[in-house]
């Protein structure tokens, strides 16, 4: 193999020492002084620049994530001062909490992908077969804000955007 390979280099050798050997001395000191300033150069270019934009984006991105993280951890009294009395929803037993369920879910309009809704002995559960998870999300985060929160929620993906899920909510204490 290395015998090919010296014999495919064979030309290239013969016409590199045939350019090379008439030149002057001082112009093969400059071809070879241009020759270690071109791979420089390449060097330059091709791995320390790069490495260099490299390592500057994941500092900025070190930089973002520790701004993000200190917004969060100052979050956290803010949240913590809140408490769940701010918006806590005044349901006090089952039919009213069957009623805001009912209300919240025409306002988003999933109400017609509803397979059933049933009182149980402490609040209320929802099923629903196949559901827009978006809107099904939307509907969960809306219920929360207004202080109404599932006891318990399962939620299985079937396909591209649908879900099925089985949403409990009991009456606050």
């Amino acid at each position: 193999m290395w015998s090919q390979i010296e014999n495919l280099l064979q030309p290239i050798k013969l016409r590199f020492n045939a350019f090379w050997q008439p030149l002057a001395d001082r112009e093969k000191v400059l071809l070879a002084m241009l020759g270690i300033f071109l791979f420089w150069v390449l060097l330059y270019a091709l791995l320390w620049q790069p490495i260099q934009q490299q390592q500057k984006e994941a500092h900025q991105q070190l930089l973002n994530a520790q701004n993000q993280w200190q917004w969060l951890n100052q979050q956290i009294p803010l949240w913590q001062r809140q408490g769940p009395e701010q918006n806590q929803a005044a349901i006090s037993n089952r039919n009213q909490l069957m009623s805001k369920v009912q209300q919240s879910l025409r306002q988003l309009n999933l109400h017609k992908q509803i397979s059933k809704v049933d009182l149980t002995s402490k609040g209320v559960k929802v099923v629903f077969k196949q559901a827009d998870a978006p809107r099904l999300l939307q509907w969960l985060a809306t219920l929360e804000q207004e202080g109404v929160v599932s006891q318990r929620a399962q939620i299985v993906p079937l396909e591209g955007g649908v879900v099925e899920a089985q949403i409990e909510f009991v009456v606050p204490e």
